[in-house]
């Protein structure tokens, strides 16, 4: 029985609990490996474990997105700037509360590909303020576009429904580029 707790055994258990509750248990991500009892910073390596893979689920929601961002919104803008302009005008409030929104959509898609072409000359460091300003602003140019478009889908008009969508598929892409940020 002395042999079980004698002092050598216990320093070991007790350094060996340091070691493994120290850096684990503050960051699950890490863990302990090759410990050395008599000196605990000589010879243990930290390495991250791997990282699980994406759900499915997050595939699904980021393709979304990206259509959304992507193929839906420029040909939604290119159809309703060419709807727009055959068309008779209305001058009803559901229509021009329609053209606000499609308005705003297309203020935030012409920021975004500015944005783009001005980051072909001026390379954006991460978290760069500038740039993070342009997505605030494309940001609230879609959600002002969602907004309004929203608010005259109730009647019919040339751009009932492509003001939302606009704004939405802008929304989605400022998005998926803050992410990507």
């Amino acid at each position: 029985m002395a042999a079980i707790l004698s002092p050598a055994i216990l320093k070991d258990v007790w350094l060996t609990s340091l070691a493994l509750t120290g850096d684990s248990a503050q960051n699950p991500s890490m863990s302990v490996m090759g410990f050395n009892a008599n000196n605990p910073k000589v010879g243990h390596t930290i390495q991250a474990r791997v990282t699980p893979p994406v759900s499915i689920s997050i595939h699904i929601i980021f393709g979304i997105l990206m259509a959304l961002g992507y193929l839906v919104t420029p040909v939604m803008l290119i159809w309703g700037w060419m709807r727009w302009a055959r068309q008779p005008q209305q001058r009803t409030v559901a229509a021009i509360l329609s053209l606000i929104g499609f308005t705003f959509g297309t203020a935030s898609a012409i920021l975004a590909v500015s944005t783009i072409a001005y980051a072909h000359v001026h390379h954006f460091p991460f978290y760069d303020p500038l740039l993070l300003r342009i997505f605030r602003w494309g940001g609230v140019l879609s959600l002002a576009g969602i907004g309004f478009g929203i608010s005259g889908v109730w009647r019919t008009g040339p751009l009932r429904w492509h003001a939302p969508v606009c704004g939405l598929g802008m929304f989605a892409f400022w998005l998926l580029a803050a992410e990507g940020e």
